[in-house]
């Protein structure tokens, strides 16, 4: 697929970017050697997914099971205060 230079101006105006008619130029072939690629792509030949195991997830089940206990997380978290984790503010409250 060939991109022109008209066809480069009207993506550069819906993205709010403009380009000098040397960049228009070298846009219009970098596109089209990108949508190019994408050309051949059907052409590639690929194994079947069910031969790659893909089918199936590589999850483990979802079973609920208990939890540690709080003694042994707040031992290893650098702070905690009233049963929270402690952790730097990192957007300002409002005040100055």
């Amino acid at each position: 697929m060939n991109i022109d230079e008209e066809e480069v101006e009207r993506i550069a105006r819906l993205a709010h970017l403009r380009f000098s008619p040397a960049e228009r130029v070298r846009m219009s072939e970098e596109m089209s050697s990108i949508l190019g690629y994408i050309d051949q792509l059907p052409a590639v030949e690929i194994s079947p997914a069910a031969s790659t195991g893909l089918l199936e997830p590589a999850l483990r089940p979802d079973l609920a099971s208990t939890s540690l206990p709080r003694e042994v997380i707040e031992k290893n978290a650098p702070a905690v205060a009233h049963g929270f984790f402690v952790v730097p503010r990192i957007i300002a409250s409002g005040e100055k």
